[in-house]
């Protein structure tokens, strides 16, 4: 069983800019036969969390102690840097004597980082196992020497400024499973050598500026779990070959120039259920109902007016339908674990979503679902309002103002800043309940 030590690092002051910061284990406590004989022979985890606190400056150059490589230590390495206030450019090396390593897993997501991702980057670290730097601003092309990564397994480069088009390289990582590149500027057609991807589960290529055909051999990355394609400006029929797609959990095509028949889909995983977006533009869940159970379309549009009428705080409400001859579809609203809603798997970072709504229903005196939201359309709740308050700057108007009046404000608009985190839809980035509850602490201090 491998041994895994975790470095939980705390800080005065919030920078965090020297230039080398080694990371190894107090030699003044382990030397020669003691190291050895901690590590030696076996696969050692080292996991060093520098994760949700105010760090700001460039990215510092992180080394691995000298001891442990002496020691030729079986060891892999997992760098947390994500959501702080790191900005400037990409390092050219990030991790010293990485390639020494088993493996090395590296989480920059939600800071500030800007530049290009430099050639050097990647091949200096050829054992990149995660490399996750959601929500940056990095820039340019992905590099086609993002083939050398062989043991890639994750790639989440979403919400940057991404351009270029997609390397062919990125075809010939046969581990990898997923590929986050959604809400960047990315040009040019989907590399055909993605059907080589056969780990491949997550491929998001979503809000880019992507054309062409969807390449029918896609099918061939049998294991694919979810597919997001929407908001591009893709043409063409889709591939008859997705009906052969069989663990396909969520499907999304929308907002692009297709064309010509939809293929029969085989039934998403065992739950029927997915996500959507409305006209609108706020997501829906959508459930598609077996036609056996209903013996006309009299009784389906009788249970569906009853459906309709419903209206509780508990449950999620009934927007619209549809019925054919051959489908029949719910649609809601979407609310809470929104990774269960698509996928009908539960998360460990399902509570926190849920955590997420509750803190806002706290602050703002509305429910998930209040009677106020009805001007956005059915289906906008707490969540869809609360960013939009954010995104036009008036975060103030979230809160009761009796709360408001009574401050502090940094802590109440920190208060928001986490309930927000909590609601995100990228797992990556969203918060373990633990950090949540470490920040918790920090807006209530023991006196």
């Amino acid at each position: 069983m491998p041994l895994r030590v975790v470095y939980h690092p705390r800080f005065e002051n919030g920078s965090c800019d020297s230039s080398l910061l080694s990371l190894g284990l107090d030699t003044d406590m382990l030397r020669g036969s003691e190291m050895n004989a901690l590590l030696g022979g076996s696969s050692s985890v080292f996991s060093h969390d520098f994760s949700w606190h105010s760090f700001f400056g460039p990215l510092p150059s992180f080394s691995v102690g000298d001891e442990l490589v002496l020691a030729n230590v079986n060891a892999s390495f997992r760098l947390l840097l994500n959501n702080n206030k790191f900005n400037g450019s990409l390092p050219r090396e990030l991790f010293s004597s990485c390639n020494q390593l088993q493996s090395f897993s590296v989480n920059m997501s939600a800071n500030q980082l800007s530049g290009g991702i430099y050639v050097e980057l990647l091949l200096n670290c050829l054992n990149l196992n995660d490399f996750e730097a959601v929500g940056n601003q990095i820039v340019g092309s992905i590099p086609p020497e993002i083939g050398s990564l062989k043991k890639l397994k994750r790639l989440e480069l979403s919400k940057n400024r991404l351009s270029g088009s997609l390397p062919d390289q990125l075809g010939e990582l046969k581990d990898l499973k997923r590929i986050l590149l959604g809400e960047n500027n990315l040009t040019g057609s989907i590399p055909a050598k993605f059907s080589q991807l056969t780990s491949l589960v997550v491929l998001d290529l979503s809000q880019n500026d992507l054309t062409g055909h969807i390449p029918a051999t896609l099918a061939n990355d049998a294991g694919l779990e979810i597919l997001l394609l929407n908001h591009n400006r893709l043409s063409g029929e889709i591939p008859s070959s997705f009906s052969n797609l069989a663990n396909l959990t969520q499907l999304d095509l929308s907002f692009n120039n297709l064309s010509g028949h939809i293929p029969c889909i085989q039934q998403l995983s065992n739950c029927d259920a997915f996500k959507g977006r409305s006209d609108a533009g706020f997501p829906v869940a959508v459930k598609r109902l077996s036609l056996g159970r209903f013996h006309g379309i009299e009784q389906f549009d009788a249970e569906i007016r009853m459906l309709g009428r419903i209206r509780h705080k508990n449950l999620v409400t009934l927007i619209g339908y549809h019925v054919s001859e051959t489908e029949m579809f719910l649609v809601y609203n979407y609310l809470s674990a929104p990774e269960y809603a698509t996928t009908c798997r539960v998360s460990d970072k399902a509570d926190v979503y849920s955590f997420g709504v509750v803190l806002l229903e706290l602050i703002s005196g509305k429910k998930s679902l209040d009677p106020s939201f009805s001007e956005f359309g059915n289906g906008f709740n707490i969540v869809a309002w609360a960013k939009l308050l954010m995104k036009d700057g008036h975060s103030y108007e979230l809160f009761r103002p009796e709360l408001w009046e009574s401050g502090p404000k940094e802590n109440l608009l920190g208060m928001l800043r986490l309930a927000s985190a909590c609601t995100l839809e990228s797992l990556s980035v969203r918060p373990l309940m633990k950090q949540v509850l470490e920040k918790l602490k920090q807006f209530h201090p023991e006196h």
